[in-house]
């Protein structure tokens, strides 16, 4: 009881921890935009304005991410295979090679152009 306790409090404390740093990293860059690679376009280069949006895109898509690939991870090891070829296949799904090609809204919607930059 004493173990399952102790993990659930440093689950909990580098949870807030993570949320206080998410919070100081959006207090003091709020004015620091880094400039992106250029695209087929041209560079993009997000305004001012959108610099917390991307954060918070980028913070999403990777939770999206790490959900998506323990979940085939958790299946994949269940079928008595490696774990990492689960998440593998998650990337793969994730990916334009599949969901962009079966679905491309969704993908551009799930993944913006400014946060696909900075996951890369």
């Amino acid at each position: 009881m004493i173990r399952r306790s102790r993990s659930a409090l440093i689950y909990v404390a580098s949870l807030g921890a993570s949320i206080g740093i998410f919070l100081l990293i959006r207090y003091f860059g709020h004015s620091h935009v880094a400039t992106a690679a250029p695209g087929p376009q041209g560079p993009v280069r997000p305004t001012t304005s959108e610099a917390p949006g991307i954060l918070l895109h980028v913070l999403l898509a990777l939770v999206v991410i790490l959900v998506v690939a323990r979940i085939l991870g958790a299946i994949f090891r269940k079928m008595h295979q490696p774990q990492v070829m689960g998440e593998v296949v998650a990337g793969i799904l994730l990916g334009p090679s599949f969901l962009g090609w079966l679905a491309p809204d969704l993908a551009f919607r799930s993944f913006p152009r400014t946060s696909r930059l900075i996951l890369r």
